[in-house]
């Protein structure tokens, strides 16, 4: 059973990395352009540069801590794992998607929303299917030493 202290540490954490995350894509981009901007040029154009680094702030954080959240979604062990895994990515793409048009990541042209949705796809399956085969092999190995003992 889940204690709420452990889903508000957990959510807490995942907002923090969120930061971290945004702060470092941040960083690197300014790297390439050669200045410091907390968001893209239209954002801060249209906000400013305090309102855009604001954003930043609230928006990294809550990618961070829906990511976080939604993985509560695999202790649920009424549902099947592609279920599991189909309501993640859902829940954190709608996320994505949200913050990356209110940050101005992508623009709201059916096609930049149609690339970015298949990026975050390639990008949610490559990660899924890492892990999915390093839990394949924990549970093998658990079982050969289950037999073994």
């Amino acid at each position: 059973m889940l204690k709420l202290y452990d889903v508000i540490r957990k959510v807490f954490v995942g907002g923090l990395m969120g930061i971290g995350i945004g702060y470092i894509i941040t960083v690197c981009f300014s790297i390439k352009f050669g200045i410091f901007l907390p968001a893209p040029k239209s954002l801060v154009d249209d906000v400013g540069t305090l309102n855009a680094s604001i954003m930043l702030l609230v928006y990294s954080t809550l990618i961070g801590a829906s990511f976080k959240a939604s993985e509560f979604i695999w202790h649920i062990r009424t549902l099947n794992l592609m279920f599991k895994s189909l309501l993640y990515y859902m829940i954190n793409l709608i996320i994505m998607i949200f913050a990356s048009c209110k940050m101005h990541w992508i623009n709201m042209s059916l096609s930049e929303l149609i690339s970015f949705v298949l990026v975050f796809s390639v990008i949610f399956m490559s990660i899924w299917i890492i892990n999915y085969i390093k839990i394949k092999k924990n549970i093998e190995k658990l079982n050969k030493n289950i037999r073994n003992s």
